[in-house]
């Protein structure tokens, strides 16, 4: 299982207005629009909510603690604290406090160096957890095969791109290939990647040629699993955007998705629900331009066929 997330500073000033103003996670929840599970994961830092959210959840916090001032039998040092509070909740400097946290938690740039040098198999792990949270993941790939689902072949080829120790690029390939097979397993999390022509068409230096002919029957083994959905980009299909990188989205809970995007020097994490639904629109815009999952298994056993001879 793994280790539960510290509790952001932001986590710790929502949990302090639910308490001031006496509200169960549930009564917050209702009160702000979502589940009783994500102000759960808001508080305790497993999840960043967006600067909407947080406002909705310190307005409900200020018109309730407005509301129990006026209670009569109150005593001194209650009216006291809940004064104080009311004011804090009204100051200029708290919303200017509350609005940097959620500017602060809602983005993680971590570089690929640092990636590198803290481990490609402990980077391995911490996806595969990710990946054990989410009930849906939706992946757009560009650039190569998509990691959830490689062969060990494959991935010992593409690690030693990061890492020239051949110990540790076989180790941290071994580990990505234990992801693949969870994945391949299913039923959860259900898996749907788009990915283009161009991705399948990467080679490696030293690799042995049947290396892409194993990894193409690999994918169309996983196209036919029911929870595994891949649908393939052609070269000759005009972009309607212009995706600049690879991306993933762990869909989680509802209103409660991450996405792990990928620039050439570091991988970044977006967790408010304004980044989310930009992906979101990226995601559908890309589903519609690829072929559909059969069109996709047609293409893939044509280029199977193709690869056999080579």
């Amino acid at each position: 299982m793994p280790a539960a997330a510290a509790p952001s500073p932001l986590g710790v000033e929502l949990r302090w207005m639910r308490k001031v103003a006496g509200m169960s996670g549930k009564q917050a929840a209702e009160k702000t629009g979502v589940s009783q599970v994500a102000i759960s994961r808001w508080e305790t830092g497993a999840r960043h909510p967006d600067t909407e959210a947080v406002e909705a959840l310190r307005s409900a916090t200020t018109e309730t603690v407005s509301a129990m001032l006026a209670d009569d039998t109150l005593t001194g040092a209650e009216r006291r604290r809940l004064k104080e509070a009311f004011d804090r909740l009204n100051s200029d400097d708290y919303k200017i406090l509350l609005s940097r946290l959620v500017d602060e938690g809602a983005t993680e740039v971590l570089s690929t160096f640092v990636i590198t040098r803290t481990g490609l198999v402990e980077r391995q792990e911490e996806i595969h957890r990710l990946e054990m949270q989410a009930y849906q993941i939706r992946h757009f790939q560009p650039l190569f095969a998509p990691g959830q689902l490689q062969t060990l072949e494959y991935a010992r080829h593409l690690m030693l791109g990061y890492e020239k120790d051949p110990v540790k690029a076989e180790a941290a390939a071994e580990a990505r290939v234990k992801r693949v097979k969870v994945i391949m397993k299913g039923p959860r999390p259900k898996y749907h990647v788009v990915l283009t022509e161009s991705a399948l068409d990467v080679t490696f230096k030293d690799a042995p040629p049947d290396v892409r002919h194993g990894l193409l029957k690999q994918i169309a083994e996983g196209a036919r699993r029911p929870h595994i959905t891949v649908q393939i980009m052609p070269r000759t299909r005009p972009y309607g955007l212009v995706p600049i990188g690879s991306f993933v989205i762990y869909d989680i809970g509802k209103d409660d998705s991450v996405v792990l995007a990928d620039t050439f020097a570091a991988q970044v994490t977006f967790r408010s629900s304004r980044d989310v639904r930009q992906y979101d629109t990226f995601w559908e815009e890309l589903v519609e331009l690829a072929l559909d999952p059969q069109e996709s298994l047609d293409w893939l056993a044509n280029a199977i066929r193709k690869s056999e001879g080579n």
